[in-house]
């Protein structure tokens, strides 16, 4: 598994794990002279087994020039291998031959499973031949005994030269064997870069907990790619009362400790989830895998942050791919194998690496957020576990920097500023959350993604790969089985099936889309605006559905989506009606009165300085019912010199109704008294109210809730 804890030693120890299975432990010792320098240093690592029937996978090897013969070693009664060559391919045999094509350094990792499912891997580095670059980075870490927020980290690299640290909470170092002191207690992701005069590369990240953590989510898993099965092993430390949520990549979850094995019904690439909650302690965790189901593009990539000269080294390491192209973030792009890019402006960069294979059409992609210096950047962040049967969702904040501000839109007109919210929906669906926080400098950053309340939920997304000569590779990745795929190109043309090819003619930024269905059971549209060959910039563009329903608040409703390119860091919606929105991409927005109005979409990064507005005239004339949510009714909406509230109160207790500003000010308390049981119909003056969106709260026995509002 992987180290759970880390101590000082001084023999002899002992150590008492929760649960059997095989643990790696490992002795790094420091030797110190009388004047107190390091003189040397050393660590050792070795597998221990605890418990009976243990699984240990291991194996050796033989090597004869670019040829390895690979030897089974592991323990245990194994029913199934997978061998990872570190080149794009595998095997599933005991014992394997195999040749490479091209000298490295590769990672060769064995998996094996039992006859009780119970899964474990090895890795190990292999030198084929005599590479360029032998550069590995590694290390360990552990935390000081009197300050469990203190964290020591060992570089255990195999060569570089250069190091750099990200520590996971907007503090970085060069140093080669840091520490650092965590502000708050929780899990960080730290990275660790190095590089050498030879220009050669490497990245490792590894998650680490500072302070007390009293749960750990682990897993591990083998894949049958001609089955399309993979199995899973659930290797979590928690308490007996945990709760899982395991989310399959493909639209499917479940909430098992330890799944059945999972079979997927269409070739591709998965991402699957685990998020462990402890009710008795409140600790949370989450990790996340990624596995390829026959997709033999594998997008790849290192780098390095030049603090010198304030650049960022990419190094492409994609397996079976000839075709690339990055987006760095900020609007601009390169199509070079390897490319050296420089911002203008310290800050966190989403860097994406699309890739293809021109032969066989197969599409991927990765990306890395990189903090390119110190800076006052933050980055919205959250994962999430749904209780499916009480169509309950549990939010968990996983944002970056030093957070002082949160708030939830949860997509269905509720909204929350706390750091780990939860939210009850009355109806099955997919719903746009999106998260905005303020950091202790005052930016702010919004993040927003689509959450399925129900299991083998439908929900359109593709990738795409754009080539110079302006043809784009575009490929699907779809949750749910749709049977339809519809796509729109943005130039008037169009297409369909799950993979296809189209050339633009002209230069130009174009909006495209996918739209998915399958019967009355999924229908879903995803948009994405591409750059083919215009000058490389922040871009916004909108979409707006003038709606007949009668299921949303009262007035002319429109539902509006917001697309760019770069990392939409802060939005804003101006209506055209005097009001506006800053809390998710995708409003649904109700104008008072019939017309044709102006509306507008901005995007703008306050690091990089730089903006992009879109507009567009919306014209409504069909009107709809006022909104009912369980008892309270609300309109008009939006108001104007007056709000009206309908209550429907089934016991005495204390009503409490409010109306704040997006970031928590009260603007006017219109109930604070003690009120029987009954119908009530109330009605305020609101003529004094500036336009904008405010949050309505109503509060009486034990139902609160929150309501965005517009005033006209």
């Amino acid at each position: 598994q992987e180290i759970k804890n880390f101590v000082s030693w001084t023999p002899p120890i002992s150590h008492r794990y929760s649960k059997p299975g095989v643990y790696e432990v490992s002795l790094f010792v420091e030797f110190y002279n009388d004047s107190n320098e390091l003189v040397c240093t050393d660590l050792v690592k070795k597998s221990v087994i605890v418990g009976t029937n243990p699984l240990l996978a291991s194996f050796s090897y033989t090597t004869s020039n670019d040829t390895i013969r690979f030897y089974d070693n592991s323990i245990g009664n194994i029913v199934s291998y997978n061998w990872d060559f570190g080149d794009g391919t595998t095997a599933s045999s005991k014992n394997v031959l195999h040749k490479y094509k091209n000298d490295g350094l590769y990672t060769v990792c064995l998996t094996v499973k039992d006859q009780n499912n119970n899964i474990n891997n090895v890795c190990k580095e292999i030198i084929v031949g005599n590479p360029l670059c032998k550069l590995k980075a590694s290390f360990l870490s552990y935390k000081d005994s009197t300050n469990q927020l203190k964290v020591y980290f060992i570089n255990t690299s195999l060569g570089g030269q250069q190091f750099y640290w990200d520590f996971g909470d907007g503090n970085i170092s060069t140093v080669k064997n840091p520490s650092h002191t965590y502000a708050k207690m929780g899990a960080y992701t730290v990275s660790l870069l190095i590089s050498d005069s030879a220009n050669c590369y490497d990245r490792y990240v590894q998650k680490i907990y500072a302070g007390v953590i009293n749960c750990l989510a682990s897993f591990d898993y083998i894949a049958n790619e001609s089955t399309r099965t993979v199995s899973i092993s659930n290797s979590s430390i928690a308490g007996n009362s945990a709760v899982y949520f395991w989310n399959f990549g493909d639209g499917t979850f479940s909430s098992v400790s330890n799944p059945v094995p999972k079979v997927y019904t269409k070739d591709g690439k998965y991402k699957i989830s685990l998020l462990v909650y402890d009710p008795n302690t409140g600790c949370d965790d989450y990790i996340e895998k990624v596995v390829y189901i026959n997709n033999p593009c594998k997008a790849i990539f290192s780098y390095y942050v030049d603090t010198t000269n304030k650049e960022i080294v990419l190094q492409n390491l994609s397996l079976n791919s000839n075709k690339y192209y990055w987006a760095f973030g900020d609007g601009t792009y390169s199509t070079l194998d390897n490319p050296v890019y420089t911002y203008h402006k310290p800050g966190i960069y989403k860097v994406a690496l699309h890739v293809a294979n021109s032969t066989n059409g197969c599409t991927d992609l990765s990306e890395a957020y990189i903090r390119t210096s110190p800076s006052d950047d933050c980055e919205a962040d959250f994962v999430y576990r749904v209780n499916e049967s009480a169509k309950q969702v549990y939010f968990y904040n996983r944002s970056l920097g030093q957070i002082n501000k949160y708030f939830w839109n949860f997509g269905n007109g509720t909204t929350s500023t706390l750091m780990n919210p939860s939210v009850t929906y009355t109806k099955s669906g997919v719903y746009n959350v999106c998260l905005t926080v303020v950091d202790n400098k005052g930016i702010s950053n919004i993040t927003c993604k689509k959450v399925a309340i129900t299991s083998n939920s439908c929900v359109a997304d593709y990738e795409y790969l754009i080539q110079p000569d302006r043809k784009v590779i575009f490929n699907d990745r779809s949750l749910g089985t749709p049977t339809s795929y519809t796509w729109q190109f943005g130039d008037n043309s169009s297409g369909t099936g799950r993979h296809v090819e189209h050339v633009y003619t002209t230069n130009g930024y174009y909006l495209s889309s996918l739209k998915i269905q399958s019967g009355s059971t999924c229908n879903s549209i995803a948009y994405k605006l591409l750059n083919i060959g215009m000058p490389g910039r922040i871009k916004a563009a909108l979409i707006a559905n003038v709606s007949n329903s009668n299921n949303k608040a009262g007035g002319y409703p429109v539902d509006f989506i917001g697309a760019g390119l770069g990392d939409e860091v802060r939005i804003k919606w101006i209506f055209g009606d005097g009001t506006e929105d800053t809390t998710t991409t995708t409003p649904t927005h109700v104008y008072a009165n019939p017309g044709t109005y102006t509306a507008c979409y901005i995007i703008s990064d306050p690091i990089t300085e730089q903006s992009d507005t879109v507009c567009t005239l919306v014209t409504v004339t069909s009107i709809s019912t006022p909104h009912y949510t369980n008892e309270i009714q609300i309109f008009p909406v939006p108001f104007g010199e007056h709000l009206n509230i309908n209550l429907k109160i089934a016991n005495a207790s204390k009503l409490q109704i409010s109306l704040t500003d997006l970031t928590g000010r009260t603007i006017r308390v219109f109930e604070n008294r003690n009120i029987a049981a009954g119908v009530y119909n109330l009605r305020y003056n609101t003529l004094n109210i500036k336009p904008g969106t405010y949050l309505l709260r109503v509060q009486y026995g034990n139902q609160s809730s929150s309501h965005v509002v517009t005033k006209q």
